[in-house]
């Protein structure tokens, strides 16, 4: 219910068996700051709960799509802060790459369920597009970046993800 309205949404990319997404958790003021009525809720349970409906709706339509009943995620949640701003740029694009990481596609800019054409759109989304651009410069500097192959050997320590 309050989902958007506690975080920015910068990337993702789903894939059939997990997702990433980068956010920003939006600061404790400024929500409250737009829904005065919250000020006496647990930022942290009422964080905790829009994640959990989040990751449970996502697992029906999933389940639903693919004719499957059950547990779809084995492990809990996990998160890293982004401290570094070298590590937000390559973040981005290990998010974007990871469908063809996976094999799921040869050239991960073509794949249609990231985050990748629709920094590039100008149709209406709910992702911070302009911030993620800017960051690179440019659109043309947001696709040379996507273009060349990134060392991701400098974030190693920094990805979760279970293989």
């Amino acid at each position: 219910m309050y989902g958007l309205l506690l975080v920015e949404t910068y990337a993702y990319c789903l894939l059939g068996n997990h997702f990433h997404f980068l956010v920003r958790i939006k600061s404790v003021e400024s929500i409250f700051r737009s829904l005065p009525h919250l000020a006496h809720k647990d930022f942290s349970k009422m964080l905790g709960y829009q994640f959990a409906h989040f990751f449970n709706g996502y697992a029906q339509i999933f389940n639903l799509q693919t004719d499957r009943t059950g547990k779809l995620f084995d492990y809990p949640f996990r998160r890293i802060e982004v401290q570094d701003e070298a590590y937000f740029s390559q973040l981005i694009y290990y998010i974007h790459h990871n469908s063809q990481k996976h094999g799921l596609i040869a050239d991960f800019r073509e794949y249609p369920h990231s985050s990748y054409h629709s920094h590039l759109s100008n149709r209406a989304t709910k992702l911070q597009r302009e911030a993620v651009i800017d960051w690179f410069g440019d659109s043309q500097s947001y696709k040379a970046f996507h273009h060349q192959e990134q060392d991701l050997k400098a974030i190693q320590d920094w990805i979760i993800e279970v293989e």
